[in-house]
């Protein structure tokens, strides 16, 4: 429900989009998945396109074929069985094969490192974040989920997510704002 988002994704050294945000502002980094998901109506098990990537039960399911907020239960190779959401049955599964299937979360990684950068001057200059009063920059390269919420009292800051170092995977990104003072200026739109 944020009044302003931004989302994309890196497969290459660069950054991503720039927004001016004012507020409160939330940035997310995830790496994820794309593979074809066979399933069969009324039974958990499933078939993975490739496995490579998907090692550890816990992820999410974003398929046309399970109900939202559907997780791998158990993996071995491309063979996984489904965990479904309360609410949820087996016969709520979809017969076919999704060949655009994105599974997120637990043990999904990428391979690479990214900063949360900011701009005063409209773009022209970009200086790494910091988190933390030690004054850390905030850079991360674990390949893991990251999340962090910040605010910003200045009008016209542009931030972005800039991946510095790229060797594998899909590295998501999603900044956010809401709130009475949340306010979002697309990069040329200053003012």
């Amino acid at each position: 429900m944020a009044s302003e988002v931004v989302t994309g994704s890196l497969t290459a050294v660069g950054p991503g989009s720039a927004h001016a945000f004012l507020g409160p502002l939330n940035v997310a980094v995830w790496g994820s998945i794309n593979t074809s998901l066979a399933t069969t109506k009324g039974s958990l098990s499933a078939t993975l396109g490739s496995g490579t990537g998907i090692t550890v039960a816990g992820a999410a399911v974003d398929s046309v074929n399970v109900p939202p907020g559907t997780t791998i239960a158990t993996v071995s190779g491309t063979s996984v069985t489904l965990a479904l959401p309360p609410g949820y049955t087996s016969a709520n599964i979809v017969t076919g094969t999704d060949t655009a299937a994105l599974f997120t979360g637990v043990g999904i990684t990428y391979s690479g490192t990214f900063n949360i950068e900011r701009s005063f001057d409209g773009c022209n200059t970009w200086l790494p974040c910091n988190i933390g009063g030690a004054g850390t920059i905030a850079q991360f390269s674990a390949g893991t989920v990251v999340n962090v919420a910040f605010g910003e009292p200045e009008l016209g800051v542009y931030y972005r997510v800039n991946c510095t170092v790229y060797s594998s995977g899909t590295i998501n990104y999603r900044m956010s704002t809401n709130g009475a003072r949340a306010s979002s200026l697309q990069f040329g739109q200053l003012a």
